[in-house]
């Protein structure tokens, strides 16, 4: 990945990616990581970080956690829960 492009080069299988898009199990090629990207800055969350091997035997993505999720954030206008109605025969 170079400049936030994203790039599909190598395949094992090219029809296998064809097949599974066909099916609507998967997005067209290269179309995930601009997005992903796009949508975590527009939400102000940390750059993911992208890994692989030299080899490209696998791809990760780390999506870090906004900070606003953290267990340390400080909870604001909190609202109780409901209790649940009381259903007793009167």
């Amino acid at each position: 990945m170079q400049a936030g492009k994203a790039v599909s080069r190598r395949y094992c299988n090219r029809r296998i990616g064809e097949f599974l898009k066909e099916l609507d199990l998967t997005e067209g090629r290269s179309t995930s990581v601009p997005k992903i990207l796009r949508v975590m800055k527009a939400n102000g969350s940390p750059v993911p970080v992208f890994e692989t091997d030299d080899e490209r035997s696998f791809f990760l993505i780390r999506l870090p956690v906004h900070e606003g999720f953290s267990v340390q954030a400080e909870v604001v206008n909190e609202v109780p829960p409901k209790s649940p109605p009381n259903f007793a025969p009167t």
